[in-house]
């Protein structure tokens, strides 16, 4: 079994829990005891859905709230509209009046979906996060496109991340009260670049983000060890490789940015 079909089966298997905790957890960018403690969140109740009778998501409805809310807070209600181009997002007042800044599209085009509120940037407002899965098979199935929809007293900004393994776990703070993180993650092979072994090799790569007011700054020199490359082996591992130099990872890493 080579090292392709590896992966694909291991997320697979990891696609069949019913939670999701966050990154592919044997080759997470933390050894055990050393997690930061990550942001609570709740799933958002599903009030309406609308159903087309293809499996195209086109023409699909649901609306979503907060199950647990704050003062006036309940009366905001998040919508996702099937297109072909994705599932469009609008967050209403309760006059119907849209909070989103700028319009926004999650361009997954699955049904399978979660949708989470949250206090990411610490205003005191509700964040909400839409994650849609990909649908797809093999590596594919545990990837996601994440919609983070951050507030702000002029209304909601959205920003969208795909990556693999979406959860709980890729909100931290390393502080408490400090800053909230979004640990984002990638697969990133050597790609041509002569490894330390000479052979072959797939490395699970972390960034961090820090969330400020309605922005993701790239952030990650606020802590030490990122990004992080996390050989992908048959056998859990949470250390910085050394099968690549300094120099490779920066140029991997820049590939794999202008890719995205």
């Amino acid at each position: 079994m080579n090292l392709v079909t590896v992966v694909a089966l291991t997320l697979f298997l990891w696609g069949l829990n019913t939670e999701v905790f966050g990154y592919p957890q044997g080759h997470g960018p933390f050894p055990a005891g050393r997690k930061p403690a990550a942001i609570p969140r709740k799933e958002c109740e599903l009030l309406r859905e609308e159903s087309p009778q293809s499996e195209a998501i086109g023409g699909a409805v649901r609306d979503y709230r907060l199950q647990a809310a704050g003062k006036d807070q309940k009366k905001i209600t998040l919508t996702l509209r099937g297109t072909t181009n994705g599932w469009a997002i609008d967050i209403r007042d309760a006059q119907g009046k849209s909070l989103m800044l700028v319009p926004a599209t999650n361009s997954m085009t699955s049904s399978q979906m979660e949708v989470f509120s949250c206090e990411l940037n610490q205003d005191g407002l509700p964040d909400f996060i839409v994650n849609v899965w990909s649908g797809g098979v093999g590596l594919a199935a545990d990837g996601s496109e994440v919609t983070f929809l951050l507030s702000s007293k002029d209304g909601y900004r959205a920003t969208s991340f795909y990556l693999y393994s979406f959860g709980k776990e890729d909100l931290v703070q390393f502080k408490v009260h400090g800053s909230v993180y979004f640990i984002f993650n990638d697969l990133i092979g050597s790609d041509g670049e002569k490894t330390r072994d000479g052979r072959v090799h797939n490395f699970w790569v972390y960034e961090l983000y820090r969330i400020d007011g309605s922005r993701f700054l790239p952030a990650n020199s606020d802590q030490p060890g990122f990004p992080k490359w996390v050989w992908y082996t048959t056998k859990d591992n949470h250390e910085e490789t050394t099968q690549l130099t300094q120099e490779q990872k920066t140029k991997l890493l820049k590939k794999s940015r202008a890719a995205r």
